[in-house]
This record gives C-alpha cells, structure tokens and sequence, in this order.
C-alpha cells in the first residue's frame, strides 16, 4: 500500500474488494475489482470529492462463475482493521481459487471523480 495524506475523516483512504455479475456489457460477463478511494478536500479543508482508481479484470461468464453470487467489501484506513489483515482475507477469498484457471476477457484500469 502507498500512504498518501489525507484528511482525517474515517472514509478519506479506503480500497473496495468486489465481484460478482454484471449485466452493462453485450456479453454475459462477471467482474472482480479492487477500488482506491481517497477524499479531496478544498483549501478549507471541506469535502469535495472522492477520486476513484479502480481496476477490473472481466471473465466470460459460465455457469460456475454464475453459481458464485456476488461480494463487496470496503476497508478504511480509520476502521480498526489493519490494512495488511484486510488485504489478507482478500488474498485467501476461495473466488481466486475459480478464477485461477479462468481466462480474463479484460483488464480495465480506470480513475473517475464521485
């Protein structure tokens, strides 16, 4: 993880673990991303925004990644939950295990302002 300073509220630094269908896409298709969230304050120190980084890796979908449902889960930087613990459940997710022989159709890497 790269620290960066950020304003001391408790969702100013946090990452997103995600998968599941997605149905915005021609083809049938399952999604599994990780999101970086930092908060953007003005010169007072006032919220602005949120800039997202997200990356996404798109698989086909088949009848086994379709029998998977679908997740998410946040961590923040002021949660209690050390970001290295964090990191760790989502390593040992049994969706890696699945996807491990599975062929991605895409890798996307994008940012956007919330």
């Amino acid at each position: 993880m790269i620290e960066f300073e950020v304003p001391e509220s408790l969702d100013a630094d946090g990452y997103l673990f995600q998968y599941g269908k997605v149905n915005w896409f021609p083809e049938p298709t399952f999604a599994l991303g990780i999101v970086r969230q930092l908060e953007v304050v003005d010169s007072a120190g006032e919220h602005e925004s949120y800039v997202q980084v997200q990356f996404e890796l798109r698989y086909p979908l088949d009848d086994d990644l379709d029998s998977v449902g679908s997740h998410s889960e946040w961590w923040f930087s002021g949660g209690g939950v050390s970001f290295e613990s964090w990191l760790g459940s989502v390593e040992r997710a049994k969706i890696s295990n699945r996807l491990a022989a599975k062929v991605p159709r895409d890798f996307m890497i994008w940012q956007e302002i919330v």
